[in-house]
């Protein structure tokens, strides 16, 4: 009989074979700690969800291969309540021919924030992958976007967040043998960024809010032709 990371394997490699080792890594690390799992929602064709059957294993699989995609870049779709105009004029000053390119500042910057986290993943990774760490891109696993092997422990953990006012659901603790490690990029109330207090040894490589910003920019005339 086929073991849960044999039937991984072979469904990945079904998809994309360049993905299938740490995609494999991912199930392993998931088996060994079922608290970080993800399996698909309760529905009426699925009554019984289970993290080890063949349809939740593609479903990961194709969340793996879809979240390392670059993905459309989206566009602001809400519109802007009337109020905020007055409230703008009124009550902070703003002047009137100047308030509809504001609000429209607003609702692009709102968009930008949420591509920000994806953005920081694609970066760091692009470091960590040197040093045998894997991307759960997708969000394949939960609370968790990094994981390695490890000879100390046997899996190492990382979380990283944008700003230290994300919403973080996981303790920095070790459990079932897992050494989770968290870093924040930026202070929400100064703005201020902690590259230096990143918490891996990235064996000479230096991962910079210089570096990052270029990478952005890099990323968008490399995908976007911006």
């Amino acid at each position: 009989m086929e073991s849960i990371e044999q039937q991984a394997r072979k469904i990945m490699d079904e998809i994309d074979p360049n993905l299938s080792e740490p995609f494999v890594k991912i199930i392993s690390f998931s088996l060994d700690n079922p608290e970080f799992a993800v399996k698909q929602r309760k529905s009426k064709n699925n009554p019984n969800p289970s993290f080890e059957s063949e349809q939740n294993l593609r479903w990961l699989a194709e969340k793996f291969v879809n979240g390392r995609k670059n993905r459309d870049l989206p566009q602001p779709k809400t519109k802007p309540d009337p109020a905020l105009s007055e409230v703008m004029i009124s009550g902070y000053g703003v002047p009137k021919n100047e308030v509809k390119t504001q609000i429209e500042g607003h609702r692009v910057a709102m968009v930008a924030e949420n591509i920000v986290g994806d953005l920081l993943e694609r970066y760091i990774f692009s470091v960590l992958k040197d040093n045998d760490w894997i991307w759960c891109a997708g969000e394949v696993v939960r609370s968790i976007d990094f994981i390695r092997p490890s000879a100390k422990f046997k899996w190492e953990s990382l979380q990283v967040k944008n700003r230290d006012n994300s919403e973080n659901s996981s303790s920095s603790a070790i459990r079932n043998g897992t050494d989770i490690q968290k870093w924040y990029r930026t202070v929400s109330r100064t703005g201020k960024t902690k590259w230096d207090n990143f918490p891996l040894d990235l064996k000479g490589n230096k991962l910079t809010e210089e570096g990052f910003r270029k990478f952005i920019d890099n990323y968008f005339k490399e995908y976007y032709g911006n």
